[in-house]
């Protein structure tokens, strides 16, 4: 079995990796304890972070739309 890769202080997204989690039921993978700059804690695999799967604990609601310039949030 190949070492985990240490992610400890790395940033994906709004996530920054603070420590390696061991989820109770979960055998393979490496898990890390994320922290959202929205202050939100999420568990999540190691391989979901690098691939760009999970960037947020879920606190990014709706996706933005972009015309040129201008941002929206939601249609209104």
């Amino acid at each position: 079995m190949p070492k985990a890769i240490d992610e400890t202080g790395n940033r994906y997204g709004k996530l920054t990796v603070i420590k390696r989690a061991y989820p109770k039921g979960h055998r393979s993978g490496a898990y890390w304890l994320c922290e959202c700059e929205c202050g939100g804690r999420v568990i999540v695999q190691g391989g979901n972070l690098r691939a760009g799967n999970t960037t947020s604990c879920g606190c990014k609601g709706a996706p933005t739309t972009v015309w040129g310039k201008l941002k929206a949030e939601k249609q209104v």
